[in-house]
């Protein structure tokens, strides 16, 4: 909070202070610029030709960056000459010290002296960082402040010029771009006015090639071709299309091919008006000749690069030389075979006897890169006249690793330490399977459940093992052999957690089984074949169950949860990223499918040996959306839309199900959700909590089987690694079945004003390692209110801003 409010005033008071009288005569700010006129050709595509770039501003607060650097330039000068002064005697003793050094290492032979050594390397980063002020500036120069950009002319005309130039590349040749300045207050306005005319057409496309083959092949993929005839030219256009050919004919074979066999002649002169004619040609080699179409002679895989011979020599059952086995058709290298050449076969999308591919190469880098038993692969073609020999040299990675993790784990705001030891064992099975166990302990601070009004510290000690196999068990060869470069991959994993809190203490144990795949571009795959959790709560005390039946009685179910309970589903799970720009995550569950599976004997309704059982169905997506408003990053916009529904299904005792799992219920508010809200208090629809004085009150988590949040982030670095946030939250949750909390159920004639609305600001410090989080939220619609009472925004006073505290950022 403290450093919230001291950047803020920190900023306020550069702001408050102009930086127009630092201006000499002449001199003006360049406010801003701006393109006008501009139709088929974007604007962000003419902006990367501006020549200078405005100082950064902040709403309400001006231009502080500009005063920031001024202020620090006033120290900076007043400094500049004693610094000067300090480096040439730091270079003078830095020579000293460096010619001692030589002169006893040349005594000495090799000895060195560490003293004289760790003086040495100090002053050498004094020089650099004394070369770094003198240079780029003191601190408030060069990591708060921006140097101010001053309008020039001369700049403007070559930045007018080169829009000119790519206008006329995107096939505008009569384009013109014309600029314009205006001068108010010190501060210079640029406009860039663009006039595009009439653009050039492809008239006729030609292909030509001496090699027919090769010219057969082009043909055949013409549909692809990015050039069309009657489409706008566009050299750009051209570009792509030399890239997109040269590697569809490294994928038919033609390994050598390359781009600068192609060229495009244009002609402008025999082509109509406002049309061009282009002929695109296929050279031949640099022989003349034909270009030359490959085929795979041999595959060699050598899985022991850096394992030398001189070592096999002094170790027992290992040869002095590699032994070379085959295995359908593709030969391993290895002084010790350690692993699976089936499973490496999978793997290896290179074959004898067929044309070679370019992605063949790519997939099977990635697919045996993917297995995590090898530092490195390299897949390596050579070739011999027509033919290509593929050589793949993997170094194994070490068979045993440990991993120790250290850090701060944020339950509801509050940061618990904790700790976690991993041991990796590599090529369990000589499959190149990988066994994974993991232990963990964590101190939770959190607020006191029970009323008291105080926190608390709640311990949780873990221990899972998880045994990954890089295929697809219970699918034969053939099929994984198919399947190889989409990086399947099956998880077994076993885990114990023991939760021990004031008010009760339990234990957990899961196991899973999970297919995991990928399309080979943006999308992952993932389809639990099982996942089963038995939970025994131990201890309970008398104060805690008094608590939950209270809390009951207003349709909070935690009091199932502290069952003996055995949860079961089966899901499925979809994730798509594209170039951190677009992300979308989709799953599917459906609890309880394992008891369909058993004899009925074993079970009745709603129980399984004894255990509470649970039925229920789940869908939730995620959609997020990032825009980048400065091409260096400095600024974004993020949206951000979540929705889930889950509903039980079945009958306990004759009646339906209305009881689902507590941890499977969905909750909003908090610092990942409406942050104007404390965590999982926000709804259910517009039901309020009263507290025993007739207030509202926000002290019992608020579970719900239907939830909408809609977020929206303006990201901003304010300087060196400090960056603020604006933003708008919006959601809530909704019961489906019925409840008893009133105002809970979701009716579609009312849920739309149901939906709470925060804001607030943030700061987050980008320490590199990790995002420290500070958001402060106040709300604008509050649901839980009588309708005509929830705009509440003009009624906030500080007390009412919701504190949040996180790691990284929200989304």
């Amino acid at each position: 909070m403290k450093a919230f409010l001291y950047t803020c005033i920190t900023l306020f008071l550069f702001s408050s202070c102009s930086g127009i009288k630092y201006l000499k005569e002449r001199e003006y700010f360049l406010e801003a610029q701006s393109i006008k006129g501009n139709k088929a050709v974007p604007t962000e595509e003419l902006e990367t030709f501006f020549r200078q770039k405005p100082n950064r501003k902040l709403p309400l607060l001006g231009e502080p960056y500009v005063v920031a650097y001024y202020w620090g330039k006033k120290k900076y000068d007043k400094k500049v000459e004693e610094w000067k002064k300090a480096l040439d005697s730091l270079e003078k003793e830095y020579a000293r010290l460096t010619t001692l050094k030589d002169s006893i290492e040349i005594e000495r032979g090799e000895i060195r002296d560490r003293t004289l050594e760790k003086k040495r390397v100090k002053k050498e980063k004094q020089i650099n960082e004394l070369k770094e002020r003198i240079e780029k500036g003191n601190w408030l120069m060069r990591s708060v402040g921006d140097a101010p950009t001053f309008f020039d002319s001369t700049l403007m005309v070559k930045t007018a010029s080169q829009m000119q130039l790519f206008l006329k590349q995107k096939g505008f040749f009569k384009a013109k771009v014309k600029p314009s300045f205006a001068v108010k207050n010190k501060r210079a306005t640029i406009t860039y006015h663009v006039e595009e005319n009439t653009p050039k057409t492809i008239g006729r496309f030609v292909l030509e090639s001496q090699d027919t083959s090769l010219l057969y092949l082009v043909k055949q993929d013409s549909l692809n071709m990015l050039i069309k005839q009657g489409m706008r030219f566009d050299e750009g256009k051209l570009s792509d299309e030399r890239d997109r050919l040269s590697r569809m004919l490294q994928n038919k074979g033609y390994m050598s091919f390359s781009k600068q066999f192609i060229y495009f002649d244009v002609d402008t002169v025999n082509a109509g008006i406002d049309s061009l004619d282009i002929r695109m040609v296929i050279l031949p080699n640099e022989q003349d000749r034909g270009h030359i179409q490959y085929k795979i002679a041999e595959v060699n895989m050598i899985t022991d690069v850096g394992v030398e011979s001189e070592e096999g020599n002094r170790r027992k059952n290992i040869r002095s030389e590699r032994e070379k086995e085959e295995y359908k058709g593709i030969y391993y290298l290895a002084y010790k075979h350690k692993y699976s050449k089936k499973l490496l076969n999978s793997r290896i999308r290179i074959r004898p006897h067929q044309i070679y591919t370019r992605t063949d190469i790519e997939d099977t880098q990635r697919a045996l890169a993917s297995l995590d038993v090898f530092k490195f692969v390299n897949v390596k073609p050579d070739t011999i006249n027509n033919q290509v020999i593929t050589n793949i040299f993997a170094s194994p990675a070490p068979i045993n690793d440990v991993s120790i993790e250290t850090g701060l784990n944020m339950v509801q705001t509050f940061p618990g330490p904790f700790i976690g030891v991993t041991l990796k064992n590599r090529n369990t099975f000589n499959a190149c399977e990988t066994l994974e166990i993991r232990g963990r302990f964590s101190l939770e601070a959190q607020a006191g459940v029970i009323g008291t009004g105080r926190g608390y510290v709640g311990q949780e000690a873990s221990i899972n093992a998880t045994l990954n196999f890089p295929k697809l068990l219970f699918f034969g060869e053939k099929f994984n052999n198919r399947v190889g470069a989409y990086l399947p991959r099956t998880k077994f994993s076993l885990g114990y957690t023991d939760i021990d809190r004031p008010e009760y203490s339990r234990t957990n144990f899961r196991t899973t089984l999970t297919y995991d795949w990928t399309n080979k571009k943006n999308s992952t795959f993932s389809l639990n074949l099982f996942d089963i959790t038995v939970v025994n709560t131990e201890r309970v005390t008398d104060a805690f169950v008094k608590y939950m039946l209270n809390i009951a009685s207003g349709g909070n179910t935690l009091l199932k949860s502290f069952d003996r309970l055995f949860i079961s589903n089966i899901s499925f799970n979809y994730t798509y990223s594209q170039n951190n720009n677009f992300y979308l995550r989709g799953l599917a569950e459906l609890g309880g499918t394992t008891l369909n599976l058993l004899n009925k004997q074993f079970f009745k309704e709603g129980e399984i040996f004894g255990l509470t059982a649970f039925r229920y169905v789940k869908f939730n997506a995620e959609l997020r959306r990032y825009v980048p408003l400065q091409r260096n990053n400095e600024s974004n916009l993020v949206f951000r839309a979540n929705v889930g529904v889950i509903t039980p299904y079945g009958k306990i005792g004759g009646q339906p199900n209305t009881i689902l799992p507590y941890e499977k219920y969905f909750f909003t508010g908090g610092t990942n959700s409406i942050r104007a809200w404390r965590p999982r208090r926000l709804g259910p629809g517009s039901f309020a909590q009263i507290n025993d004085n007739g207030e509202l009150s926000d002290a019992i988590e608020q579970p719900g089987e239907l939830l909408l949040e809609m977020n929206m982030e303006w990201r901003k670095k304010l300087f060196g690694f400090v960056h603020g946030a604006f933003f708008v939250d919006a959601g809530n949750t909704w019961m489906i079945t019925q409840n008893s909390r009133q105002g809970s159920q979701f009716l579609l004639q009312n849920f739309w004003r149901e939906i709470a609305v925060g804001t607030g600001l943030g700061l987050r410090f980008d320490f590199s390692l990790v995002i420290m989080r500070f958001d402060f939220g106040i709300k604008v619609w509050n649901p839980a209110l009588p309708l005509n009472q929830r705009f509440v925004l003009t009624q906030w006073t500080p007390k009412e801003t919701t504190f949040n505290l996180g790691i990284g950022y929200p989304f």
